[in-house]
């Protein structure tokens, strides 16, 4: 399996090649803006793209709506500190199937690369109370 790592912290980058590695997933490149996530992207085609939301030049949603519109679809695994449910399901909506907070990276990152590749979602535990809350208030809300 072929992985891009991208994150604008270059230990972050760094550790997570070196976790990836040691799981005996090859990692391809690695990107530390998303304009250059893009480019090494449409030029390594990895399997999987593992994309932080917040980079300078491009955002993680940014890059992943580009690579569709030139048809090219890896799967993503975002990787972000952020937990807010606009970020989460603004990823949903996008059809992304791995959300991980960086907090749970270490545990999380090499089971969800595994799951996207084999065409199943993975979230991190706090991201997936934040879908099931906003599905359970969606299906309540007409209750009420």
């Amino acid at each position: 399996m072929r992985v891009l790592v991208a994150d604008d912290h270059s230990v972050v980058r760094r550790g997570l090649r070196r976790l990836l590695e040691l799981a005996g997933i090859t990692v391809v490149g690695e990107a530390a803006d998303g304009l250059e996530a893009l480019h090494l992207s449409i030029q390594y085609r990895p399997d999987v793209l593992v994309l932080d939301i917040e980079m300078p030049k491009l955002n993680g949603f940014e890059v992943v709506a580009r690579l569709r519109a030139l048809n090219q679809r890896p799967a993503v695994v975002i990787l972000s500190a952020h937990e807010e449910e606009s970020f989460v399901m603004r990823a949903v909506e996008m059809g992304i199937r791995a959300y991980l907070v960086k907090s749970a990276a270490d545990e999380d990152l090499v089971p969800a690369i595994y799951a996207v590749a084999d065409g199943r979602c993975f979230f991190s535990a706090s991201v997936s109370a934040r879908i099931l809350n906003g599905c359970l208030h969606q299906v309540l809300r007409p209750l009420h």
